[in-house]
């Protein structure tokens, strides 16, 4: 019997929290001069020597901010603004986005399903600053914030999830479609408006008014639950009743991946999930880790330093996951 490990379907965790500075517009209102200084008073509060990174976005350079975003350190509309920056502690476990739809945006991201621990991330963060610069806060509606949906505790949970089985079983449509009755939003791997390339979903809470962190978390953590115990029936049923095809889908993707000298992100990401999938069910004796590594590392800022034209990341990419699974 294969046991099925959670952590090979849930793979990340985040809480957010979103907050406005008191008596200052909000960043779609708000001067240059303004911006600027939401930047300089918030990043003296996590200097380097305490082994945080400031990184402007008017300083950093296309493939630099594009980066920040497979590794979702921030957001596309972040990455888009010249008056925006991202605050990074060193394991890069804390990302605090500046001048982005407000003020700021404290996210803690870990590995697996820890919300609480990410959360405690965000609040030493959030203590920090509010020590320093009060909060736009109301008595009725909660913390204040640019979109009304943040309203409230001003949090956003997600995890990030394989779901991989369900898909090949045909049941992932139906599943994630009932789950949004539960007040629960369904995104994919770069959040809202993105798709799932490799059957990998973000799911987190729609609404964060009325309702206490902590309940907010526990219900969040137990819909992520009850998904990825759905996520392993859905494998152990491939494993039982299509094992000869299941061992050939896994064993041509990582040949495909081997041999291939060119691969769009498309393709790779679709090959990896395969071979994620193989890997969770005893099919491959290779690291997890090294494969979830692989779906960041072939995303395109993270194959060179300089700008690549569309067959030359390509053909990159295809290098990467060569080397990189030759090696295991």
């Amino acid at each position: 019997m294969i046991s099925i490990q959670l952590e090979h379907i849930i793979l990340s965790c985040r809480v957010r929290l979103a907050r406005n500075f008191k008596d200052r517009p909000f960043v779609n209102r708000q001067t240059e001069e303004q911006a600027t200084a939401i930047l300089q008073d918030t990043s003296k509060l996590f200097p380097e020597n305490d082994g945080y990174s400031f990184l402007p976005m008017a300083r950093l350079a296309p493939l630099e901010r594009a980066s920040l975003v497979e590794s979702h350190l921030c957001s596309t509309e972040l990455i888009a603004s010249s008056q925006g920056g991202v605050i990074l502690n060193r394991p890069r476990t804390l990302s605090i986005m500046l001048n982005e739809e407000d003020h700021l945006r404290i996210q803690g991201i870990l590995p697996g399903l820890d919300l609480q621990k990410a959360y405690a991330l965000c609040r030493e963060a959030e203590e920090t600053i509010g020590a320093a610069f009060p909060y736009a806060f109301d008595s009725q509606y909660g913390y204040l914030t640019a979109c009304p949906t943040n309203l409230g505790t001003g949090m956003r949970a997600s995890a990030m999830l394989h779901l991989a089985g369900l898909a090949l079983t045909g049941q992932v449509e139906s599943l994630l479609a009932r789950i949004t009755k539960l007040g629960v939003a369904v995104r994919g791997f770069y959040g809202e408006g993105s798709t799932a390339p490799g059957h990998i979903y973000q799911i987190s809470n729609q609404y964060s008014l009325g309702v206490q962190e902590n309940e907010l978390m526990d219900a969040l953590s137990a819909v992520i639950s009850q998904l990825a115990m759905q996520e392993i029936r859905a494998r152990a049923l491939l494993l039982s009743t299509h094992p000869l095809e299941l061992e050939d889908m896994v064993g041509r993707a990582l040949g495909i991946c081997r041999y291939a000298r060119k691969m769009d992100l498309s393709e790779a990401m679709q090959e990896l999930s395969a071979i994620k999938l193989g890997v969770s069910l005893g099919l491959l004796p290779l690291p997890m880790e090294e494969i979830d590594g692989l779906i960041v590392a072939c995303q395109g800022a993270q194959l060179s330093s300089t700008p690549l034209s569309e067959d030359e990341e390509c053909a990159a990419r295809a290098t990467r996951l060569r080397e990189t699974l030759g090696k295991l």
